[in-house]
């Protein structure tokens, strides 16, 4: 699949903007740094964004998840990631709680059109609260043959035993760096494939201090590799 997310690791911007023009330009002045982009609501709903930004973003051969976060009955499901399809994007998110009937249902009829990332557990919840769902949640998207799970990046102890409970094919997306917890560069170590940067944490007024930013994270994630 072209710009397929097997296809590298390494930096995922999470480009949280609410400006297609701005999303362009910050990609457009750090495209070298960037492996992969995660679009979310608050780009693709705003007045100033909307998914043409998709197509927007297209010309610079990057991979292009979109976190849909997707949770409902599976024909919904599955009309609404294939409106994903024609917009252009590589990738969405669902979430493992729609059950493992809906994720094969979701893998099965997308082949060749779209990747699957199953999310497995919130951030923002401290690591008691989510433990032995994560798990559970890890295991079960594995055996349905999803090929990319999200695993939170500030629950590194999570990261490594998913690593050690999953086959290596299988690609572990790491959210959660910088104000939840996570350090750039560890969840790589401890066996993610992607690290999810928010661009709050690459921001600044000036475009060449943003560029040292990317640069410096991008060599911290890329030498964890």
């Amino acid at each position: 699949m072209a710009n397929s997310l097997a296809n590298t690791s390494g930096l995922m911007l999470a480009l949280d903007v609410p400006d297609a023009l701005l999303a362009e330009n910050i990609v457009a002045n750090n495209a070298k740094f960037i492996d992969a982009i995660k679009l979310g609501t608050m780009i693709l709903t705003s007045p100033t964004g909307g998914f043409q930004v998709i197509s927007r973003l297209k010309k610079y051969k990057i991979p292009i998840l979109i976190d849909s976060k997707l949770k409902d009955v599976p024909h919904v499901l599955l009309s609404t990631a294939k409106s994903y399809v024609a917009h252009g994007a590589n990738a969405i998110t669902c979430w493992a709680d729609i059950g493992p009937d809906a994720i094969k249902f979701l893998i099965d009829n997308l082949k060749d059109q779209i990747e699957i990332v199953v999310l497995t557990a919130l951030t923002s919840l401290p690591y008691d609260n989510i433990e032995s769902l994560a798990k559970k949640n890890i295991l079960t998207s594995v055996s349905c043959g999803c090929k990319y799970i999200q695993v939170p990046g500030n629950f590194p102890e999570l990261i490594k035993w998913a690593r050690k409970n999953i086959p290596k094919e299988v690609m572990i997306l790491s959210c959660g760096v910088g104000a939840q917890g996570g350090i750039i560069g560890e969840a790589i170590k401890c066996g993610a494939g992607y690290e999810i940067i928010g661009r709050k944490l690459l921001d600044s007024f000036d475009d060449d201090e943003m560029t040292m930013k990317f640069n410096n994270a991008y060599k911290v994630i890329h030498e964890a590799i």
